[in-house]
Order: structure tokens, then C-alpha cells, then sequence
């Protein structure tokens, strides 16, 4: 049985915990079934984040190669040369990030979790039955409602996975088969949500660290210190923050990200920190 992975990030030249996971398959095999890919025999370029790229390995072309990004389906053509820059620009940046984040060993493993938190299998593409559209912003907004209700008693905000999702899916969108939502729908239809079920609510919207628009590690771990649990945007990607390790030196970002039942750990300094829309937060009262 897929009993989860690990990954492990060698670009810096030395071995560092990169994500992992405590049930399932890796990432890429879940993104790759979304396109209905295979991946047997597949060479796949990792450039950061959920950039999974997989050589059409039925060209013949000597110096331009055609790839599939898994996440979003296009095709995408590189060079050696192109991908060798666009790698190195993501070790850049991971060696920037590093700098940012305190790297003191910690004397003991620290994991927290927004109070009250159990593992009771989040939803994904696959649960939600959605094939092609990218979603995930209704997914993760219906996994942190659903938290509220079978964590924390706010049994209305999740009657059950269809109707939640489908509702936050139908706010938040249209969609068509290529299509994201639009982020500045995101927080306020999630507030429509949550007073439609019958909740008063409180609402906060993370701050941007700095010019590059990002959120920083102790903003991200202040609001799970406040056990407030939030949609977190990155990398062109959304997903629910429940928590938070701080493990050797590395500090590890606890995701439900739409691609596993149970909660990702991911290397905060390793994820692709890109212009963040809107990390929010919205709280049933």
C-alpha cells in the first residue's frame, strides 16, 4: 500500500529535506493522473513549488525539447540552455529564502497544529471528482470549513463534501478546463459562505512581507499560534494551512494541498515563494 514519500533537495549540494508525506504518492503521480499522463520511464525536471515538468520523450528535436507541466497541462518548450537558467534562478531564490528564515538548530522537533486539529482525511482533486479545472482555492477554503465543523462544532459549515465544495466552487468561479479563480473573489465569497450557514465571522488577511509580496515564516506561524487556521496562495497555488515544524535548522510549512488525504510538510525556504494575491483567513464565530 502507498504508504507516503519523501523528497530530497540536492541543488544546494547538500541534502536537505525538501516535503513529505504520510500516506499516498508523490505529488507529481497525482498531478500527472489529473492529466491523465503516465509516468512510467517519464523523465520529470522539478523546478520548485509544484513546477513538475515531463519531457515528451517522443520528440526527436536535438536542442529545443517539448514538456508537460503537470500542474497546469500546457506544453512547454525549452532549450538546455533555457532550463539550465530557469533551475538556477530557483536555487537562487532558495538560497535567499534560507537567509531570511533563522537557521539556529533547534535543541528539540517542534510540530503545532491549529487547536483542536485531527487528520480526518482532508479533500482533493480526486474526492471532489475535479479532473482538469484548478480548484484549488474552493478545495482548500472547503477543507478548512471543514475543520471548523468536525474539529471545532461548527457542524453547518460543512454538511457534507458535495455540497461545500460545489457552492464554494460556484462563488469562487466559473471554470472551464484551464481556468483558476479569480483571487480577488476568493475572500469574499468565502465570507458569503460562512454567513449564509448561519455564522457571524471575523477576517483577516495576511500581511505581505515586504516588496516581494510574500508571506514571511513568523506570519505564517503566528496565525497558527493563533489557531487561526488559513487559505495560503503560493506559487500559483492555494492550499489550507493547519500548522507548522520547526525540525534541525529547517522550518516546515503543514498543508493540506489538494493533492493528499492527509497533510504535506514542506521546506519553507523550498517552496516557490511567488506574488502572493491573498492569504486569508475567515473565522465562524
Amino acid at each position: 500500500m502507498p504508504a507516503g514519500f519523501i523528497q530530497i533537495d540536492l541543488s544546494s549540494g547538500t541534502a536537505q529535506l525538501d516535503r513529505y508525506c504520510f500516506s499516498g504518492v508523490h505529488t507529481a503521480k497525482v498531478l500527472a493522473q489529473k492529466q491523465n499522463i503516465s509516468m512510467a520511464n517519464a523523465q520529470v525536471v522539478y523546478l520548485g513549488g509544484y513546477s513538475y515538468l515531463l519531457k515528451n520523450t517522443s520528440q526527436n528535436r536535438s536542442t529545443q525539447s517539448e514538456y508537460v507541466h503537470l500542474y497546469t497541462g500546457e506544453l512547454v518548450s525549452l532549450n538546455s540552455r533555457e532550463l539550465r537558467t530557469e533551475y538556477q534562478q530557483i536555487v537562487d531564490q532558495k538560497l535567499i529564502a534560507a537567509k531570511r528564515v533563522s537557521v539556529q538548530p533547534y535543541a528539540t522537533t517542534t510540530t503545532k497544529f491549529v487547536a483542536g486539529y485531527q487528520s480526518i482525511g482532508w479533500e482533493t482533486y480526486s474526492s471532489v471528482g475535479d479532473s482538469k479545472r484548478n480548484t484549488c482555492a474552493p478545495i482548500a477554503v472547503t477543507n478548512i470549513c471543514k475543520y471548523w465543523a468536525r474539529c471545532q462544532g461548527k457542524t453547518n459549515l460543512f454538511p457534507n463534501t458535495s455540497y461545500t465544495y460545489t457552492t464554494l466552487r460556484d462563488k469562487m468561479g466559473p471554470y472551464n478546463n484551464i481556468s483558476m479563480t479569480d483571487s480577488s473573489k476568493v475572500r469574499p465569497k468565502w465570507i458569503e459562505y460562512v454567513t449564509q450557514r448561519g455564522y457571524g465571522y471575523t477576517s483577516y488577511v495576511l500581511p505581505k512581507n515586504g516588496t516581494n509580496n510574500t508571506v514571511s515564516f513568523n506570519d505564517f506561524k503566528y496565525f497558527i499560534d493563533w489557531n487561526r487556521p488559513f487559505l495560503y496562495q503560493y506559487g500559483g497555488h492555494a492550499a489550507a494551512a493547519f500548522g507548522y515544524q520547526m525540525i534541525d535548522a529547517q522550518t516546515v510549512a503543514i498543508l493540506a494541498d489538494a493533492t493528499s488525504s492527509t497533510c504535506i510538510y514542506l521546506n519553507w525556504t523550498n517552496i516557490k515563494h511567488t506574488v502572493n494575491p491573498v492569504s486569508c483567513s475567515v473565522i465562524p464565530l
